[in-house]
């Protein structure tokens, strides 16, 4: 997963867009290149996101390939156990 698939997934969740309202493409490429991308609960305002999402949304978001998950049924795991907290 890389940030354009995993770039809706942010805005779902956190209700707004991952890198702001960038006024054109190169606004949006210096943002990725030279910016963090934001703690989903920073994002949202909302305290209750639990931590396995939050951190599964930070790992598909890594700018290094090696520090996303490697494929979608690790994240299908991650989703599970996500699912099944009280």
């Amino acid at each position: 997963c890389d940030e354009r698939e995993s770039g809706p997934i942010f805005k779902a969740i956190a209700g707004r867009t991952l890198w702001g309202d960038a006024a054109d493409l190169q606004s949006l490429v210096e943002r990725q290149l030279s910016q963090v991308p934001p703690l989903l609960r920073d994002a949202s305002g909302d305290p209750s996101i639990p931590d396995l999402l939050q951190d599964l949304v930070a790992s598909l978001l890594a700018r290094r390939a090696e520090d996303r998950p490697g494929d979608a049924t690790l994240v299908r795991e991650q989703l599970r156990a996500i699912a099944a907290l009280p």
